[in-house]
């Protein structure tokens, strides 16, 4: 009997059905790449959270670097960077910056 109740309660546990990650859409409706977000990782950050560092950007909060081959580019000329479940103290995966004029 107590196997019969453990086996329907694995059944009933609906966690082990959950989708895979998938992208979001930034605020103002564009995707944000699937390499880039799990669903929740990114967010909006200011021009203020990054410095211009000779050939890229460094995210202040984690000190990372980002080359400007690395870095991609904004469709809606806002900056977004993300992070593993949003946390802002944790590693960058993506930086998104607007199209810098020279």
């Amino acid at each position: 009997m107590i196997r019969i109740v453990t086996g329907l309660l694995l059944l009933l546990d609906t966690s082990a059905w959950a989708p895979p990650a998938a992208a979001h859409q930034a605020p103002t409706g564009w995707q944000y790449p699937v390499e880039c977000c799990g669903g929740h990782d990114c967010y909006e950050i200011q021009a203020s959270d990054l410095q211009v560092v000779a050939g890229g950007w460094k995210v202040l909060a984690t000190g990372q670097i980002f080359g400007s081959s690395q870095v991609r580019h904004s469709p809606d000329g806002r900056y977004y960077r993300c992070s593993y479940g949003g946390d802002p103290a944790r590693t960058t995966n993506c930086l998104f910056v607007p199209d810098q004029n020279s």
